[in-house]
């Protein structure tokens, strides 16, 4: 099947009105992968400041990033400007924003508890992130420091 026959979402569509100006210019893919980067970390960390207007701001711009991870794969496949390289950033971007996003979002909280998960071929899933964990009564009962290796754990690089 024709992966353009199953992008058919709005912010594809949205994407395809942003991108058809484009065809034929030097902008490549790779280079609306990086504005996504650039502005789908600027939504992160306004969302990571906590206050109500820095997490509006930063829902707006994460519409952005949305589009143009979409407007990536547009401009790719309708100026048949696919690549293997673009296909690696597009991935990397999307785990180091999705990642970061649930980060901030539980850096904007006084105390969070983030729900992850380990899959047996070693990626890892954010489930949630609670404003209320349960932490001091975890490391009370077992006598183990959880928040701080929950935190090593966080800061070592994935391999996958």
């Amino acid at each position: 099947m024709d992966d353009v026959a199953l992008n058919q979402t709005y912010a594809h569509a949205l994407a395809r009105i942003f991108v058809r100006p484009l065809l034929g210019t030097w902008v490549r893919p790779n280079h609306l992968t990086a504005l996504r980067l650039i502005v789908g970390l600027a939504a992160c960390a306004l969302l990571a400041v906590g206050s109500r207007t820095t997490a509006a701001w930063s829902g707006v711009l994460w519409i952005v990033t949305c589009v143009l991870d979409r407007a990536d794969g547009e401009l790719a496949r309708m100026g048949d400007l696919r690549s293997e390289s673009g296909k690696v950033l597009d991935y990397y971007s999307d785990m180091i924003l999705d990642a970061l996003w649930f980060l901030a979002a539980g850096l904007g909280l006084p105390v969070a508890g983030i729900d992850l998960r380990r899959t047996p071929s070693g990626r890892w899933y954010c489930f949630e992130v609670n404003p209320s964990p349960g932490f001091s009564y975890y490391e009370h009962a077992t006598g183990q420091p959880l928040a701080l290796s929950i935190a090593r754990l966080l800061m070592q690089a994935s391999p996958s």
